[in-house]
């Protein structure tokens, strides 16, 4: 059971511990060495909700499915489940809305296309920044090279030593609702997932480089370097924490 703060968890070193002593069960000790906290460059949390019976106190207990319910006053809501099943969650609600309605129809889910994969791929040469955005972006990979055409500067790094491109952290503000810098940095991208140093590096400038699409002044551009930093010294501190000295 977690009771900590739910807008960022960290990793404990109970959780570190536990983690390791997984990993190095499933190693053969006659290839490798054990993994141990100096192996680890950097840590990420998550939290899963889970429903539990009103009359249940056992984490055992706790479905690890989720629960469509409908309130008295009519509003149906879902609880549970996690990020790999959203979308069969979402037809789960959607039947149980229907039905209320009294409509009925055949659910189109599994006929969908995902974004990205609703049109033709473009060919690329490998390493280029095309092949790059195709990776990422799949069929839209065109709408966001595009936006070079004005300014040939999109193509360029996002942040230093990672792939990401400056037109994405654009397209994630006016397509993709990245509302924060956080948005762009950890959830548009992964840049702050994969160097969070680097990324932190140059905070300033990517603020500055969507602050007109996001409709940010300059005090909110502060605003929002100030709460992306917030965000790495609190990593920071919890990796220390727990022993960790990485990226």
């Amino acid at each position: 059971e977690y009771s900590g703060p739910i807008d960022d968890p960290q990793c404990s070193a109970d959780d570190v511990e536990y983690i390791l002593a997984a990993i190095n069960a499933a190693l053969d000790r006659n290839v490798t060495e054990p993994i141990t906290v100096d192996d680890i460059t950097a840590t990420w949390a998550g939290l899963r909700p889970l429903v539990a019976a009103a009359t249940s106190e056992r984490t055992a207990d706790l479905s690890r499915r989720h629960v469509v319910s409908t309130s008295d006053d009519g509003v149906v809501g879902v609880t549970g489940g996690k990020l790999t099943t959203y979308r069969e969650m979402a037809e789960d609600t959607v039947d149980v809305v229907m039905k209320r309605l009294a409509r009925s129809g055949r659910c189109r889910t599994k006929r969908l296309a995902l974004v990205g994969s609703d049109g033709a791929v473009p060919t690329s040469e490998p390493g280029t920044p095309m092949a790059h955005l195709v990776e990422r972006f799949g069929s839209r990979a065109p709408d966001v090279a595009a936006l070079a055409d004005a300014d040939p500067g999109m193509l360029d790094p996002l942040v230093p030593g990672l792939p990401y491109l400056r037109a994405e952290a654009v397209y994630g503000v006016r397509h993709e609702m990245a509302t924060t810098l956080i948005d762009v940095m950890t959830r548009r991208t992964r840049a702050h997932l994969l160097d969070r140093r680097a990324a932190r590096s140059v905070a300033a400038s990517v603020a500055a480089l969507v602050a007109d699409d996001a409709g940010w002044d300059r005090e909110e551009v502060d605003c929002q370097v100030a709460a992306y930093e917030a965000l790495c010294d609190l990593e920071e501190s919890a990796n220390r924490a727990v022993g960790v000295t990485g990226r």
